[in-house]
């Protein structure tokens, strides 16, 4: 009796396992995965990507793919947290507020283009609203790029030539963002070394020049 009450349990637990669709058995996650990568690979910012508009349509049934995809630090790991954000709140919001800010903040790091944040100075994007609105997690993992002083350009003609004009860095979008944390003032001066004197007194929690 007890070898039959066994099989019927795994039979049972296979069963409601099979519900759970997956990439191999959905024609819909199989694409919205090949999306997400092809998006990634072509620096597709959220506001613009495929990927995260297939994944608000499908709603809770992308959920699994964009978790396991926002947390395996890939490269549409970005991608994946903005299109859960959008596809199912309550999900985006179940993960620890450090986890999600040490992802957007990867993803800040290493963008190769920054249009995926906005241009600081004059408006900063829905993505990087999402992050600063994570508070002191999205703080602790900012400030090591206040010396960060690689470019930051944007693509785009008139993006392009705003961001080469101010001489944007990864640093001034830090520095925004914490600025916009901490509901500091802050002005964004064009001449990157009067930046540098506000990122400075920042660092020092003393009132910007």
């Amino acid at each position: 009796m007890t070898w039959w009450l066994i099989a019927l349990a795994v039979l049972s637990w296979s069963c409601n396992e099979a519900k759970v669709p997956t990439v191999s058995d959905s024609p819909e996650l199989a694409q919205l995965a090949s999306q997400l990568d092809q998006d990634a690979a072509n620096g597709a910012p959220p506001a613009g990507a495929a990927s995260v508009r297939q994944s608000v349509a499908l709603g809770q049934k992308a959920t699994p793919l964009l978790r396991a995809r926002a947390t395996s630090k890939g490269p549409s790991a970005l991608l994946a947290l903005e299109a859960l954000r959008g596809a199912d709140p309550a999900a985006y919001a179940a993960l620890p507020a450090s986890e999600r800010a040490a992802i957007y903040v990867e993803a800040l790091r290493s963008s190769v283009y920054f249009n995926a944040w906005g241009a600081p100075g004059l408006r900063i994007s829905d993505t990087a609203q999402a992050l600063v609105a994570l508070g002191e997690p999205a703080a602790a993992a900012l400030r090591p790029l206040l010396g960060d002083q690689r470019p930051a350009p944007l693509s785009g003609s008139n993006s392009a030539t705003y961001s080469s004009t101010y001489g944007n860095r990864v640093c001034d979008y830090a520095w925004v963002f914490l600025s916009e944390i901490d509901k500091r003032p802050y002005r964004f001066d064009p001449d990157p070394a009067e930046r540098d004197k506000q990122i400075a007194a920042y660092k020092l929690g003393q009132t910007p020049p």
